[in-house]
């Protein structure tokens, strides 16, 4: 071997003792060594007794070496002291120590002339090679077929096997051709004279006989008798016992290209008689390809003389003069026709490689009594492969890249290999090595300057190069930015100095390289990006290419060569991207406020410098991963074979994070065991448990079918919202095109109605069937996280399971039925149902957007646009917005479908699962962050005119004209790619069209949401100034929390709400849909809370705004809200019941239908106690109608004696899933103390310091509002406070700035202090009507307090005999 540059010299070659040498080998090695020796006796004692006699033919004895004296051990003579003998098989040089490899290669040296040269100077291999073709073609295989019946005694033996290889292959060969010809020709000769015979006895016009002459069944009968014959020759010939042409082929294949089935291939493995069938079964479909040998060959000819005559091979050029220079100096020299010498070649390539690993491996290793790879010849031909560098290095591979995206001369392909295996090695065992290899690769492409490639049929040049670079690095370090940000993030960027002077800081990705090497100050942070994605999108491939070999090789002794080249591959991946994934936190934690307020003071320039001076240090953490990964594997592989699959698959479902044992059972632990409630340190690795538990737990609470139709009304409301304010955008700008373009798009509903109600049926049942069927169509916080790792803990479960371990698949076994129980189509049916709802409204806009396209067209055509040609594109670009499972995938239409099902994965829902995943204890109150963040979305689309959006791309839509988007091309393909068009495949005008068409959607919805909001608006303030508004129009209610639930409980107050003709409230939150009813219930709820009787505006101004902000980020249907957040962190009990409540019954199935059908079947609103139980009782009143006994009492109002909101069935059906929700109107009485803000509520909580239990409080509120003293008494009081103008007075005061401290509600005018005396008498009237075994339950509790008052007063404990009740 040469010695390299790249390593130092190893020393001379070393020599082991008889003793050592056998610790070193195995069992099978020794014995193959013991053979050699037998071998090599055996060929002394014939050379002896050839010494005998005289030489023949002239030859003369070979000189052999004798053997060294016994007990010592020397190395073999040089074999320069006799020339090589190509003649001479291998038995004769394997006796003088040769290896196997060393002969093959001597032989290959020699060329195919060694065998024929024989025939020349050795008469007898003359006549082997004449006597190859009858021996073989007739004696051989008669010798076969006499064998087959007679018995072993009596065999016939065959004709001695030949020396000549040549000789040896034509006898081999011949065996099974020429008995097959013959066969097969004797086969189509009776065939012949069968049908001539048939044809004659019946006549040519007979059915058979035209139906064995059709072209059809003469090509079926010629090809079941050639395979006969080959069946047959099979059946009987010795050859039938060797390998096969699979096998052969299977043997010569490398294991990572080995496609080849077992089942196909013989093996050695396989006994006689399952080779023999093997070869029958092949013959079976090859046996008929003999009688065409001669046409294929003649046919392969033609077809390669054609190819090479009009087809050029792909070439590497230049398009500098530069490249043109590098180009020449990497292209190897030109393929030679010989395949020998081409072979020869390669075996050479091959062990030059072999010879730099054995450098390097002695280098590391000095110990000389450690057999090594590339030093030793102790390894077989299949241990020992190596996979070569290809041709143009990394800039070849750049080339490979572009190949592969575009499918230029390639479908399936991989980058090529441009670092050696020594490299490699070095690279993963040396801190900081990957970066020197990573330097070195971005200056030979840097070097290369501008390349590419040509071929006959296509080309590439460097700009499509740099492009897919630019691709790669986006995949290697973040695909969900575009280029111009990762650049952003990767390259220098400009800060100010302290002089206010703006400078280009060196503090770009480059910058941490300088760190390693100095040459990294040549490059830009983009130029090493792509290097490292280069050489990480050729290490995955082939770490995949040698798995898949694995897979198929399993026992093969290839395998473990080919385990230890991914484990390296592996390595240096994980340290390449360790490196790529420290700077990218680093400097999007610079950006982040949370890090910049940790480094509050430092300059930028000073953030950067430390993300410097820690890389050595990161590098070296890096390192010692990759090790702890290495040792992890070594491990596994040695003491647990059957759980390092599991591992490595880990680790790749992980990203690289699972690298060590340590960490696979920190992942088991966490995933499995520790439930993280309030602050996860582990959000990567979430319970996966508790994660299963969640999504039967949002099954639950959706299972209702009023959300269901919620979310229906929501997307009809959407979708209603999507014509209208289209065409109220295209009136406000009187653009008359714009009107004619929507109505062509949007009138054609049914049309659109044909394909829209199929398409929802269909995801429906895809939802209800696979649920991850239909991912991409789920909404954000409702698709089922499915552990991508669970394979591989059931695996390692298993195992474990097998030890007698059984605690870890107990728990895996209760993940699965979780997530089974997740997935069952009635208890996931709201979910479905939502899909197949949005379903619905994504085949709605597709129709819509295909018909937009296709006018489009039609105006790039000069086509008239008429509804038939309309709909003639149209059809066909609806029909290619579908993927092959059926779902629409267009990226604008499933944009414009998450925004009115709100389900857009916005930067705030990011920021709210990241938040949520780090902090789990905030999830029960914000159980649906996508849909919480869309809703402030949608709020924000409808934000009144002028008011600015916080949506930039809204704003530049609604504020930016026409003619500036036509100055500003960029602008327009911003925001239009943003929303999911395709700008790439849509000419100027269609571009224009298209932001013309969003353009007027959101002026439309800007107009719509001023104009609600300025109704509700109107209609609030005459209500509050006048009195006589033309509707009372409420919100979320009063921050005053006693005070709105004496609202609720004690009338028929609704929210979000507004009075209709004769009072009666109609709901407006489902009609108007999100973006409207939200502002219009905040314009309510600043009403309601900033011009109150009870206090000034400005009285309370946080905790109003935050309810005002807290109501508006209600999800309307009910299911998630800060509003418990904030209540329960104020102290409010009842709050905080109710919310437990709901949380604990929500964990039980069908939790939302249970409530649901309670309230429809038993109205009314239910008198509770402040605790859990109760308020599980309310969400379950079900129970209650089936068993009276446990039936929670109705509130009744103290007021009127009747319940509230109470109604028949048919009422509460119709309420419960309708859009238009009705309720009566409240009385008179009911509506003074509202207007008052007087709290009836607290009536009948206690009894003289005794708190009343539920059954008390409605039976007593029941007498009091039968009674009707109550409702007399504030009769009079509201005459009164009409008389004195008391509610106008307190208005204007409250208006005027005039705080509730200077002028109290409950003193003004003495009216809430009547109303106490009211409610005081008429409590006391109740209580004597009670009934006496209440009325004496509570007097008895009474006395009961009073005792244990006095005895406290008297110093005496609880439960304690006075006489021990000491005190000092």
């Amino acid at each position: 071997m040469n010695d390299p540059l790249d390593y130092s010299n190893v020393g001379s070659e070393y020599v082991l003792s008889e003793e050592d040498r056998n610790k070193q080998l195995s069992n099978e090695q020794i014995e193959e060594i013991q053979q050699r020796v037998d071998a090599y006796e055996l060929q002394q004692q014939q050379l002896q007794e050839q010494e005998t006699q005289p030489p023949t033919g002239g030859q003369t004895a070979p000189t052999i070496e004798q053997p060294a004296p016994t007990g010592e051990v020397t190395t073999q003579p040089e074999m320069a002291a006799e020339p090589f003998d190509p003649s001479k098989d291998y038995s004769y040089y394997e006796a003088q120590g040769m290896s196997r490899n060393e002969w093959n290669r001597l032989q290959m040296g020699g060329g195919v002339g060694s065998e024929v040269e024989g025939f020349a100077t050795d008469p007898r291999y003359a006549m082997e090679l004449a006597t190859a073709v009858p021996i073989g073609g007739v004696l051989d295989p008669v010798t076969d077929l006499a064998n087959k019946f007679l018995p072993k005694s009596a065999q016939i033996p065959k004709v001695t096997p030949y020396e000549n290889g040549v000789a040896s292959a034509a006898r081999a060969i011949s065996s099974v051709v020429v008995p097959t010809l013959a066969l097969q020709g004797a086969g189509l000769a009776l065939a012949s004279k069968a049908q001539g015979a048939s044809t004659a006895a019946l006549g040519a016009g007979n059915v058979i006989n035209r139906l064995g002459n059709t072209a059809f069944m003469k090509f079926l009968g010629n090809r079941g008798i050639e395979a006969g014959a080959s069946v047959a020759v099979g059946s009987f010939s010795s050859e039938y016992e060797e390998d096969n042409a699979f096998g052969a082929l299977k043997k010569a294949l490398p294991p990572q290209y080995d496609f080849i089935p077992d089942d196909w291939a013989t093996l050695d493995t396989d006994s006689a008689d399952e080779k023999r069938i093997k070869n029958i079964n092949e013959d079976l479909g090859l046996g008929f390809l003999i009688p065409f040998v001669g046409f294929l060959g003649k046919f392969g000819s033609a077809i390669d003389e054609v190819g090479n005559t009009f087809k050029r091979a792909p070439k590497m050029v230049g398009e500098t003069s530069q490249a043109k220079k590098i180009i020449d100096d990497l292209t190897p020299a030109a393929k030679s026709d010989d395949a020998v010498e081409e072979l020869s070649r390669y075996a050479a390539k091959q062990e030059a490689d072999l010879d730099e690993l054995g450098y390097y491996n002695q280098a590391m290793n000095p110990d000389a009594n450690v057999p090594l790879k590339g030093v030793n010849d102790l390894y077989d031909w299949n241990e020992v492969g190596m996979r070569s560098l290809d041709d143009f290095g990394i800039i070849g591979a750049s080339v490979d890249a572009v190949r592969v995206a575009k499918n230029k001369g390639s479908v399936y392909g991989r980058l090529g290999n441009f670092i050696s295996e020594p490299a490699r090695k070095y690279a993963i065992t040396t801190p900081g090595g990957v970066e020197e290899v990573t330097l070195g690769l971005t200056k030979q492409l840097k070097d290369a300057d501008r390349y590419g490639m040509e071929a006959a049929d296509w080309s590439i040049n460097f700009d499509e190069i740099s492009e897919q670079g630019d691709n790669l690095v986006l995949e290697l370090f973040d695909p969900t930015v575009g280029v111009d940000e990762i650049r952003k993030i990767l390259d220098p960027v400009i800060v100010k100095n302290e002089f206010g002077v703006e400078t280009l800081t060196d503090e770009g990705y480059a910058g941490i390289f300088r760190m390693i090497n100095d040459q990294a100050k040549e490059f830009t942070g983009m130029d090493i990006a792509k290097a490292q994605a280069y050489t990480a999108t050729s290490l995955s491939g082939q770490i995949a290419d040698l798995s898949e070999g694995v897979r198929l090789n399993r026992g093969s002794a290839a395998v473990d060569q080919a385990k230890e080249k991914i484990r390296d591959n592996l390595a240096y991946l994980q340290q390449l991207q360790g490196t790529t994934k420290y700077y990218l936190d680093k400097k999007r934690g610079i950006m982040r406020l949370g890090e910049r307020a940790r480094a509050f003071g430092k300059t930028p320039e000073q953030l950067v410098k430390q993300i410097q001076e820690d890389t050595p240090q990161a590098l070296r953490i890096i390192q010692d991963e990759s090790d702890r990964f290495t040792q992890s594997w070594e491990y596994l592989q040695e003491n647990n074979p059957e759980v390092l699959d599991s591992f490595l698959e880990l680790y790749e479902l992980s990203d690289g994070k699972i690298n060590s044992i340590t960490k696979m059972n920190e992942d088991i632990l966490n995933s499995f065991v520790r439930w993280r409630p309030l602050i996860d340190g582990a959000p990567d690795a979430p319970n996966i448990l508790d994660q299963a538990v969640r999504a039967n737990f949002f099954n639950s609470i959706l299972s209702s079918a009023g959300t269901a139709g919620r979310a229906l009304y929501g997307n009809l409301s959407g979708l209603v919202a999507e014509p209208v304010s289209y065409f109220a955008g295209a009136m406000l700008r009187k653009d008359l095109k714009s009107v004619q373009r929507g109505w062509m798009a949007y009138s054609a509903i049914l049309d659109t109605q044909m394909k829209s109600l199929p398409y929802a049926g269909k995801m429906f049942m895809k939802a209800s069937q696979n649920p991850n069927s239909v991912a991409s169509a789920t909404r954000l916080d409702l698709v089922i996280k499915n552990e991508q790792k669970l394979a591989q803990y059931k695996n390692i479960a298993r195992l474990e399971s097998e030890k007698g371990n059984h605690g870890f698949k107990f728990l895996v076994d209760q993940y699965e039925s979780l997530q089974h129980m997740a997935s069952d189509p009635v208890f996931r049916i709201t979910p479905n149902l939502f899909t197949g709802f949005d379903g619905f409204t994504s085949a709605n806009l597709a129709n819509a957007t295909a018909r937009f396209r296709a006018m489009d067209e039609l105006e790039r055509l000069g086509k008239e646009a008429t509804p038939a040609n309309i709909k003639k594109i149209a059809d066909k670009e609806y029909n290619s917005m579908f993927n092959e499972n059926g779902i629409i995938e267009d990226e604008a239409v499933k944009y414009n479908t998450g925004e009115i099902a709100l389900n857009l994965d916005t930067g705030l829902n990011t920021q709210l699962n990241g938040l949520l995943q780090e902090i789990p204890a905030l999830r029960p109150f914000i159980l649906f962050p996508g849909t919480m963040a869309n809703m402030v979305r949608v709020m924000d689309d409808y934000l009144p005119a002028p008011l600015r959006s916080f949506q930039r791309d809204v704003n530049e839509l609604a504020y930016t004209s026409v003619e500036t988007f036509l100055e500003q091309p960029e602008l327009v393909e911003n925001i239009l790619t943003n929303r999911g068009y395709k700008i790439t495949q849509m000419d100027e005008t269609a571009r224009l069209n298209a932001i013309v068409d969003l353009k007027n959607k959101t002026l439309g919805k800007k107009a719509i949401g001023t104009f609600v909001t300025s109704l509700a608006v109107g209609s609030v303030l005459k209500d509050k100034l006048f009195g006589d508004g033309l509707f009372s129009i409420t919100g979320d209610g009063n921050v005053d929390r006693q005070l709105q639930r004496a609202r609720t409980k004690n009338s028929n107050w609704k929210d979000r709400s507004m009075i209709g003709p004769g009072g009666i409230r109609v709901e407006y939150n489902e009609v108007l849909g999100p973006g409207l009813s939200n502002w219009v219930a905040t314009v309510a709820n600043i009403a309601d809370n900033f011009d109150m009787l009870g206090e000034a505006a400005t009285e309370n101004l946080f905790q109003k705004a935050a309810f005002v902000l807290a109501a508006g980020l209600t999800d309307q249907a009910g299911l998630s809200s800060l509003r418990p957040l904030v209540e329960t962190l104020s102290g409010n009990q009842y709050a905080a019941s109710t919310f437990a409540a709901g949380q604990i019954n929500s964990l039980g199935p069908l939790g939302g239908l249970r409530n649901e059908f309670g309230k429809i079947l038993d109205g009314g609103l239910k008198e509770i106690n402040n605790d859990i139980i109760s308020n599980l009782q309310n969400r379950n009143q079900l129970l209650g109608v089936i068993d009276p006994a446990n039936r929670l009492p109705t509130v009744i109002s103290p007021v009127t004696g009747e319940a509230p909101n109470k109604y028949s069935m048919l009422q509460r059906i119709y309420n419960s899933y309708s859009p238009l929700k009705i309720h009566p109107a409240m009385s008179k009485e009911e509506q003074f103390l509202y207007d008052i803000e007087y709290d009836v509520s607290s009536a009948f909580k206690k009894r003289n310091g005794v708190d009343l239990i539920n059954t008390e409080r409605a039976e007593l509120s029941s007498l009091m509002g039968k009674s009707g003293y109550f409702k007399d008494q504030i009769k009079n009081i509201m005459r009164t406070a009409e008389a004195r103008n008391t509610i106008n007075e307190l208005k204007e005061a409250r208006r005027r700035g005039i705080k509730s401290d200077q002028v109290p509600i409950g003193k003004y005018d003495q009216i809430h202090m009547m109303l106490d005396t009211a409610l005081k008498n008429a409590e006391e009237l109740a209580f004597s009507e009670l009934e006496s075994p209440v009325r004496l339950s509570i007097e008895q509790r009474i006395m009961e307090k009073q005792m244990t008052d006095q005895r406290a007063e008297q110093g005496l404990m609880p439960g304690i005999d006075s006489s021990l009740n000491i005190r000092y």
